[in-house]
């Protein structure tokens, strides 16, 4: 596959030359919060692209750090990934950021790849009640990340000026579609994400 403009998380293939991130490189505006994100593919999240004959198709585990950045007063505005900076926000419960890029495939020449990134901050108590290191099979779904005040089960967010987070759960979605003279099969990759704060 060649990659004609490199930055997106997964963007098939080039995961694992664009993904070679580490913490350190420039980012915009205040560093709000960061994680090391593990994507593994979901079950069949690659069967449709795969059954389209798509033969650039990550098969395993790619790791990447997210740098999540923004105003001072801790609005979310960017996530870094190495050199790449793309926009984000934060609702409250979701971290977002999407991304459009153009791509090249054996199958079919030049296409896009819309990404979407839903990142899910968990806090200690949020954590405690999962379980270390577990996350939820589609973290995504209403009430999949616990939440109970009443029971000392608090969201993350910010407490004293600190972005209170202990790790992360989520999902990443790229769709692939046509952008040239040849047609495309459109389809979408699905991958879950999880991994610790840095």
């Amino acid at each position: 596959m060649r990659a004609t403009v490199p930055g997106g998380v997964a963007l098939v293939a080039t995961a694992a030359v664009i993904l070679a991130a580490c913490p350190g490189h420039e980012y915009p505006g205040t560093q709000i919060v960061t994680f090391n994100l593990t994507a593994s593919p979901a079950d069949g999240g690659l069967d449709a692209c795969r059954d389209a004959g798509y033969t650039e198709i990550p098969g395993t585990n790619f790791t990447f750090s997210a740098i999540f950045s923004g105003d001072e007063d801790g609005t979310v505005k960017y996530m870094t990934i190495q050199d790449f900076v793309r926009d984000a926000t934060f609702d409250g419960t979701t971290l977002a950021s999407p991304f459009t890029a153009p791509r090249a495939f054996t199958l079919c020449g030049d296409a896009g790849v819309d990404e979407e990134l839903y990142v899910l901050p968990v806090s200690l108590t949020q954590s405690q009640r999962l379980g270390t290191d577990v996350c939820p099979p589609d973290a995504l779904q209403p009430g999949a990340i616990p939440l109970d005040p009443d029971s000392g089960v608090y969201p993350p967010g910010w407490i004293d000026g600190h972005f209170e987070a202990v790790r992360a759960c989520g999902r990443l979605f790229d769709t692939i579609h046509p952008a040239g003279d040849r047609d495309c099969p459109v389809c979408t990759m699905t991958f879950d994400v999880a991994g610790p704060r840095l």
